[in-house]
């Protein structure tokens, strides 16, 4: 009865975000469009399960497989609202046209085989790292099975609470408990909580298959996302870098809450994306608010990331500053935030119901603002967290700069600006990140050390989407490599 109740949960759960993106439809792209919607499914689908058990908590006072029915009712209601609801998303293909630093003097035409190979190469390279990163992701799930730190004392022991606690698990939102952060959102300790309750059992592998879930589905959403609004080469070496991004599978072993905050991310800036570059938009700003509004009942910094996106909105259509734009941007956020709304609910509701005052509201120190020794300590610090993130052994921040020069691809007037949105938001983002650490009641340089990468990563995949978004296709450009017969050829015509 429990694997028939776990496996009804699983499917009401991919079921449920299937049929909030049902609605969406290409005429030219539809492999890839199939591709997104079975990768980010699940996550939004985990969104709605999560709300679904926290109305169900509240209601019951404790865990009850009451939610499973709440599940199933509004699975049946978002079906028949989207029954005769489609959205076709007329994605312009990007331009190719290379910049004139890469055009060669003596043009040689392109091939087929100039093409394969290098396509055969990716995929190749592709495969290696995928077996390397889930083959890494068992041996040190083994060898940690709780996760980090954070992941045993904030998120999986809130899961405890739910699971064991019955009608008193709220006492365990306790301030007395060292390193407890009661007040954090509650998506990932409800799911897991919820799931525990279904097969009556505490595993380690249920919070161990949500992590993995949400890293191999923000990859392949990067990926498919790339197939749909840009070109193949984008996409796969987008999924390439992050799949050889040490940081991106240690930091999904550890089980905490910033793999699927980025994942959050990443959809939402998709789905703005697509909303930017496709006539009709209004669904697709509703999905795009949903999304952000998970990652804020994931974690309290999706409430950065959506002020930094409206902000980041507003500011680009003030300049030039025309009334049309500005009002349709007022919309667009209007639509954007009422998709937000159910995460958000909850979100505030158990803020200001369950949990107690957020321990960094209460603790940080705001005359830390006028100390010019503690801003440079923390620029200094943040800074080369940022350029070194990822931790390789290299300086990939400046390589990325030097590709988006080097490869960058004219953009129409939706992909600007979508891309400057993004741009800006990412970097009010960063901004935010900044002034937290500057107020911080603690030792700034080890903070920044210890969650600097983390914060980080949030970050990360939106930003390798717009990186490769606005480039050009590495498969269609030039490298003038000819097979040998072309080459005797070339020296005997000489």
């Amino acid at each position: 009865m429990n694997i028939i109740l776990f496996a009804l949960s699983t499917i009401l759960t991919f079921l449920s975000g299937w049929l909030i993106l049902k609605p969406l439809h290409s005429q030219h792209k539809q492999s890839a469009l199939l591709l997104f919607k079975l990768s980010s499914s699940f996550p939004l689908g985990l969104s709605i399960s999560s709300i679904c058990f926290f109305a169900a908590l509240a209601v019951a006072g404790q865990l009850t497989h009451f939610a499973l029915l709440i599940q199933a009712v509004l699975c049946a209601a978002i079906a028949f609202l989207n029954r005769s609801n489609r959205v076709e998303l007329e994605v312009i293909e990007p331009a190719q046209a290379p910049p004139e630093a890469l055009r060669s003097q003596e043009a040689t035409p392109k091939t087929s085989e100039n093409i394969s190979w290098l396509e055969k190469f990716l995929y190749a390279l592709i495969a290696i790292f995928a077996i390397t990163s889930l083959s890494t992701y068992a041996v040190q799930t083994f060898i940690h099975p709780h996760g980090g730190w954070d992941a045993v004392m904030e998120w999986n022991q809130h899961a405890k609470f739910l699971y064991r606690g019955g009608a008193d698990w709220h006492r365990g939102l306790s301030g007395e408990i060292v390193w407890n952060n009661p007040d954090y959102p509650m998506l990932l300790p409800t799911v897991i909580g919820q799931l525990w309750q279904l097969i009556d059992f505490d595993t380690t592998a249920i919070p161990q298959l949500v992590a993995l879930s949400f890293a191999v589905c923000s990859a392949i959403s990067l990926y498919s996302s790339l197939l749909l609004t840009s070109k193949k080469g984008n996409a796969l070496l987008a999924l390439l870098t992050l799949l050889i991004t040490p940081n991106f599978c240690a930091q999904a072993v550890t089980q905490l809450a910033d793999i699927p905050v980025c994942c959050y991310f990443l959809l939402c800036s998709i789905f703005l994306c697509l909303a930017d570059v496709s006539p009709k938009s209004s669904y697709l700003l509703l999905l795009s608010g949903f999304a952000i509004g998970s990652s804020i009942w994931t974690k309290n910094d999706g409430f950065i990331f959506l002020a930094a996106l409206i902000l980041a909105r507003l500011l680009i259509s003030l300049f030039p500053l025309r009334s049309e734009l500005l009002k349709k941007t007022g919309m667009e956020a209007l639509l954007g935030v009422f998709g937000a709304m159910p995460a958000l609910f909850v979100a505030i509701y158990w803020r200001y119901v369950y949990a107690p005052p957020n321990g960094f509201v209460t603790g940080s120190n705001s005359e830390h603002l006028f100390d010019p020794a503690r801003h440079f300590e923390v620029a200094k610090t943040f800074l080369l967290e940022i350029i070194y993130f990822g931790e390789w052994q290299l300086a990939m921040s400046f390589l990325f700069a030097i590709y988006k020069m080097l490869l960058g691809r004219p953009l129409n007037a939706g992909e600007r600006f979508f891309a400057n949105t993004i741009l800006v938001a990412m970097s009010l983002s960063l901004l935010a990140y900044y002034i937290i650490y500057v107020r911080f009641p603690t030792q700034t340089t080890f903070t920044i050390y210890i969650t600097g990468s983390r914060l980080l990563m949030q970050l990360y995949p939106t930003f390798l989407f717009w990186l490769f978004f606005t480039t050009l296709d590495p498969l269609a450009l030039d490298y003038r490599i000819s097979s040998p017969g072309q080459n005797k050829e070339l020296k005997t015509n000489g």
